[in-house]
């Protein structure tokens, strides 16, 4: 029996097993298409949620919300409810027919985008909001399962490098795409259905983020995979062996989880807040920020990953196994440096420079993040490693959101205090991560070095 693994974010075994040896693999075409509609889909998957953060203040003005339902809204429903539906979804794609799991997760959010559209109360809003978070919580958990049988072995790296760059540019790029999306549903009521033209444009956005959904699954469920590809997925590795690891390698767990983890969040889960920030302090427009923001991150991201690639290639030299933790803790140190300055920015230009600038930090910090977890483990403990991680990840996240609400509602108010609250959770928080990293990184180099003698002396199968 042999143990499946994760390494980079694609399943592999440490040795070819028969069932990896046989099956013919989808032409090249067919799984470039593939992997393209995989990219699509990310980038649909986080359209709903970025007009949900881009059209705040009409939400909230036009069902009576508080900042604190707001964030519960973000927080909680979209993402905590997020953290804990990947475990079971997790189990689910190792065991159930993946291109069908993956197309009825598409119906889901869809069904649940137009339901959180049409809804009423605050209530409705929170339930839909879960129905989504629920629906796209799979395309973690499958992406890299599906990559892994649609291209043989010898493809799976440049398969995975795109795979990410489309994650995070996508992110931006949908950004771009729900101001556009919003500034149509507000001025083009005459080519819109009279059923349809008579709601508030936020509703129509979200509403017309979900038209593709139809094409997309069926498309889905077209994609080639590898012939004879299993379903059920042979778990490597035993539990006990999973807590010793943890046991002993306790303080850079701690280290690696809760630093890259309340960064994440800190500065992630706060910017959720952002393009409201925006309106109440500088009366900015929904469609203005959504298509500045995204063109502005996408560019600062792209450059930042640039930056990291040559960066890191200089300092390994210098600093070895080390160099993507140095790295990140530098880029958050100026994160924390550069977030309060918002606070004096007397316009606009000043905001989205400043806004470049730590786009461009944050992912050189967290873009480097997988390769610190992919050394911290031996290759049969690897995989559920990074998914603790990954969940660390979010669950702080579901709090940032939050907490940035309640500020605002209780602490700090006038058309700057939301800003104010968000530097203020983004400063603390990312400052608390730091310390969290430095104080694990004197473990790196023993739990790194363990982890590469593990592999080289091989795990029993």
């Amino acid at each position: 029996m042999t143990h499946p693994d994760t390494e980079g974010g694609q399943e592999t075994d440490p040795a070819p097993s028969a069932s990896a040896a046989q099956g013919r693999y989808p032409s090249p075409l067919a799984a470039w298409l593939g992997l393209a509609l995989l990219c699509i889909l990310m980038l649909t998957a986080g359209l709903n949620q970025q007009i949900i953060y881009l059209v705040v203040e009409p939400l909230k003005e036009s069902l009576s919300l508080s900042d604190t339902q707001i964030g519960a809204l973000g927080g909680f429903a979209l993402t905590l409810v997020s953290a804990l539906a990947i475990l079971p979804l997790g189990w689910l794609v190792d065991r159930v027919n993946r291109l069908r799991l993956l197309a009825a997760c598409i119906a889901i959010w869809s069904a649940s985008t137009v339901g959180f559209a049409l809804a009423q109360s605050f209530e409705g809003l929170f339930g839909f909001a879960m129905g989504i978070a629920v629906g796209e919580a799979v395309l973690g958990p499958i992406m890299y399962s599906l990559i892994a049988d649609m291209f043989p072995r010898d493809k799976w790296v440049r398969a995975n490098l795109i795979m990410y760059i489309a994650g995070r540019l996508g992110g931006f790029a949908s950004l771009a795409f729900a101001g556009t999306l919003i500034g149509f549903a507000g001025s083009g009521h005459s080519v819109l259905p009279p059923l349809i033209a008579q709601l508030d444009p936020w509703r129509i956005a979200l509403i017309l983020s979900t038209l593709t959904a139809p094409v997309l699954i069926i498309l889905t469920l077209m994609i080639r995979l590898r012939s004879g590809a299993t379903v059920k997925a042979q778990i490597g590795g035993t539990s006990q062996g999973l807590f010793i690891y943890f046991r002993a390698n306790v303080r850079a767990l701690v280290g690696v989880f809760l630093g890259f983890g309340i960064v994440f969040a800190a500065n992630g889960g706060a910017a959720a807040w952002f393009p409201a920030a925006l309106q109440r302090g500088f009366g900015a427009k929904p469609t203005e920020i959504g298509v500045t923001m995204g063109i502005i991150g996408g560019c600062a991201a792209a450059f930042g990953v640039a930056a990291a690639a040559l960066l890191e290639r200089w300092l390994r030299r210098k600093v070895g196994d080390l160099t993507p933790m140095v790295m990140a803790q530098f880029a958050t140190a100026g994160t924390i440096l550069a977030t309060p300055v918002m606070l004096l920015a007397p316009d606009l230009t000043a905001i989205y420079t400043l806004y470049a600038a730590k786009t461009f930090l944050l992912t050189v910090c967290l873009s480097l993040s997988p390769a610190v977890l992919q050394m911290l483990a031996p290759s049969h403990l690897r995989g559920r490693v990074i998914a603790v991680g990954g969940l660390i990840a979010i669950i702080f996240s579901s709090m940032a959101p939050l907490t940035v609400g309640m500020l605002s509602d209780t602490a700090f108010h006038g058309p700057k205090g939301l800003m104010t609250s968000i530097v203020v959770v983004s400063t603390g928080a990312s400052l608390i991560g730091l310390l969290f990293m430095m104080f694990g990184a004197s473990s790196l180099p023993s739990t790194f070095q363990a982890a590469a003698a593990a592999d080289r002396e091989g795990v029993p199968t």
